[in-house]
């Protein structure tokens, strides 16, 4: 799929995929809310996504935007942020390989759906607000 996942609801109209491959993409955007939870409507109950993105090595739960020389800016969540934001949008059981590129800014995560997202709603139900 090339393109913004944001808007591919036709992917919407086929089968429930059993595993989605999400490589390199996530920091190239904003959105990575909208853009995870769309992965989690097309993927079946149970089913799994392959996630490499760049990560941001601090620890603090934080998502840095970067304005590098050539423009092309990135959204680079660290790990603690990364986890948040996939349990979030209904991938709680989440795998890190670690060994991935040894050194490098770059992970892999083999994420589990675990739930599915209500109609019309973005965040799990296992997610409340703190303030209504």
């Amino acid at each position: 799929m090339y393109g913004d996942l944001r808007s591919a609801e036709g992917l919407l109209e086929l089968p429930p995929f059993d595993l989605v491959l999400f490589l390199g993409v996530l920091y190239h955007s904003a959105f990575h809310l909208p853009l995870l939870t769309m992965l989690n409507r097309v993927t079946r109950p149970g089913g799994a996504m392959l996630l490499e993105t760049t990560v941001d090595g601090r620890p603090d739960s934080a998502v840095r935007l970067r304005w590098p020389e050539n423009g092309k800016a990135k959204a680079v969540p660290t790990v603690a942020a990364l986890r948040v934001m996939l349990a979030w949008t209904g991938w709680r059981r989440v795998t890190r390989f670690t060994d991935y590129r040894p050194g490098s800014t770059e992970a892999v995560f083999l994420c589990e759906k675990t739930d599915e997202l209500p109609e019309g709603g973005d965040l799990a139900s296992v997610v409340s607000p703190h303030r209504r």
